[in-house]
C-alpha cells in the first residue's frame, strides 16, 4: 500500500458525505431564481398595464420606483390641489428619469398654482422642449405667451398644437386671426404659413372671414414674398366678403396690390384677353354654374386657352355664365369684344351686360359672330353719378322655348372711357 493511501480514502469519504447537500441546495437556488424572475416579469407587466390605464397607485403597487407611475400619480395629485405630495412624487420621478416631461409639467402646474409664475414658465418651457407633442403643455405655453404679448412664441406653440391635433385648428385660428393687427403676429404667421402646414387652409379661411380688412391684406402681402404666397383660391373668400359688404373700393385697392408685379398695368377689365392672369374672383373672371351651359378659359391643368369658350343649350337657364366686378366712375363708356363661331346658329346667342352692383342694368350688347372669323361688337353706356359705385360685367345666354346647343369663342373684352361726348347709347333691354 502507498504511503498516502489513507489520505485518499479519507478525502473520498468526505466528498461522498457532502454531495447530498449540494444536490439539495442547487435546485433550491435555481427554483428561487426562476420564481423571482417570473415575479419580476409579472410585476413589470402588471405595472405597465396599470400605467397605460393611467392608474398610478396600482402601478406603484407592482413597481414602487416606476418613473412613469410616479409621474402619473403626481399629475393626479396636482389636479386635486395636493401640491406638496405632488411635488414630492414628481421629483422622485425625475430622480429616476431626468427626461420625464410630464413630471416637469406637474411641477410647473404646482408652481403656477402657488403664484410662482417665473418658475412655472421655466419648468413648463423645459417640458415643452422635452416633449413638443404634449398638447396640454403647448396649450399652457400658448395661453401664457398670448397673455404677456409674446406673439412670436404664441405662434410657435400654436403651430405645434395644430400640427398635432386638427381639433385645435378652428379655435386657435380664431384667436390668432383677431391679433393680425400686430406686425409681430403677421411676421410669425407668414413664416409658419410659408412652410404649408396642414392647418394653413383653415387659418386663411377664418382670417379672410373674421380678420380686420387691412390686417388680412397685410398678411397676404407678407406671404407674397415667401416661397408659398397666398393662392387665388385662398384669397377668394376675403374678396367675396369685401364685395358682399359693398366695400368695392377697398377690394379693388387690395386686389391691385395682390396681383401687381413686373409689367403690370391696371385696366378697367381684368384679363379681358383671357391670358390666364392670376388673381382671385370676383375682381377676376368667375365661372357661374348654370344649367345647360358652361364657360371655360383654361385647360384642366390650368394652362390658358387664350379666349373664353361658351356653350349653352338655349333653354335650361338664362343666368350669367361668367362675370367679374369692375369699378367705373361716373361718365360715358364703350364696351367691346370679339366673337367667333363655327355654326351660324350660335350668332347672337350670347350677350355682354354691364349692371350696377346695387342697381339697374346699364347696357346689354348682343355678340355677333361668323363661322371661321372674328367679329367685333361694341356698345356705349353711361354710368350714373349716384348708386353705381361698382358694376358687374356679365356674359349671359339668349334663351328661347326650345333646346338648341350653341358654342362661341369670345376674346378681347374691353371697357374704355369715352372722353368727348357720349357714344350712341344702346338702351338696356334686360332687368338684372
Amino acid at each position: 500500500m502507498r504511503p498516502d493511501g489513507g489520505w485518499r480514502r479519507g478525502n473520498a469519504m468526505a466528498s461522498a458525505s457532502g454531495s447530498p447537500w449540494k444536490t439539495l441546495v442547487l435546485p433550491v437556488l435555481v427554483t428561487g431564481l426562476c420564481i423571482w424572475l417570473a415575479y419580476c416579469a409579472i410585476a413589470t407587466g402588471m405595472a405597465g398595464y396599470h400605467e397605460n390605464r393611467g392608474e398610478g397607485d396600482r402601478a406603484l403597487g407592482w413597481r414602487a420606483n416606476s418613473p412613469l407611475a410616479l409621474a402619473i400619480k403626481a399629475d393626479r395629485l396636482v389636479r386635486r390641489d395636493d401640491h406638496t405630495v405632488a411635488d414630492a412624487m414628481a421629483r422622485r420621478a425625475l430622480r429616476r428619469s431626468s427626461l420625464r416631461a410630464d413630471a416637469l409639467r406637474t411641477l410647473a402646474l404646482s408652481a403656477s398654482a402657488r403664484g410662482r409664475a417665473n418658475e412655472a414658465l421655466t419648468l413648463m418651457s423645459q417640458a415643452g422642449r422635452l416633449n413638443p407633442r404634449d398638447g396640454e403643455t403647448q396649450s399652457w405655453l400658448f395661453e401664457r405667451a398670448v397673455a404677456r404679448g409674446d406673439y412670436r412664441r404664441a405662434v410657435l406653440h400654436a403651430d405645434g398644437l395644430m400640427r398635432r391635433s386638427p381639433q385645435a385648428w378652428t379655435p386657435l385660428s380664431f384667436t390668432l386671426a383677431t391679433r393680425l393687427g400686430d406686425s409681430t403676429v403677421r411676421a410669425a404667421l407668414a413664416q409658419r404659413l410659408s412652410a404649408d402646414p396642414s392647418w394653413r387652409g383653415t387659418f386663411l379661411s377664418i382670417a379672410a372671414r373674421k380678420g380686420a380688412d387691412a390686417d388680412v391684406a397685410a398678411l397676404f402681402q407678407a406671404l407674397k414674398g415667401t416661397a408659398s404666397p397666398v393662392t387665388d383660391a385662398e384669397a377668394t373668400a376675403f374678396f367675396n366678403r369685401l364685395v358682399a359688404e359693398a366695400k368695392y373700393r377697398q377690394a379693388k385697392g387690395y386686389f391691385d396690390a395682390f396681383v401687381s408685379g413686373p409689367g403690370w398695368a391696371a385696366a378697367l377689365v381684368y384679363d379681358g384677353g383671357f391670358a390666364g392672369r392670376p388673381g382671385p374672383p370676383p375682381l377676376n373672371w368667375k365661372a357661374i354654374p348654370a344649367l345647360g351651359g358652361s364657360a371655360r378659359w383654361a385647360l384642366d391643368d390650368g394652362a390658358p386657352l387664350g379666349n373664353l369658350r361658351l356653350s349653352h343649350d338655349g333653354f335650361s337657364s338664362s343666368g350669367a355664365l361668367v362675370g367679374q366686378l369692375i369699378l367705373l366712375s361716373p361718365g360715358f363708356y364703350q364696351v367691346a369684344a370679339r366673337a367667333r363661331i363655327d355654326d351660324p346658329v350660335a350668332d347672337g346667342r350670347f350677350k355682354v351686360q354691364v349692371a350696377c352692383a346695387s342697381g339697374p342694368g346699364l347696357v346689354s350688347m348682343t355678340l355677333r359672330g361668323a363661322p371661321g372669323s372674328w367679329v367685333p361688337s361694341r356698345a356705349g353706356f353711361t354710368v350714373p353719378p349716384e348708386t353705381c359705385e361698382a358694376q358687374w360685367l356679365l356674359i349671359v345666354p339668349v334663351t328661347g322655348d326650345r333646346r338648341e346647343m350653341a358654342e362661341m369663342l369670345i376674346d378681347d373684352i374691353v371697357v374704355r372711357r369715352v372722353v368727348i361726348g357720349p357714344l350712341p347709347r344702346k338702351e338696356p333691354d334686360w332687368t338684372p
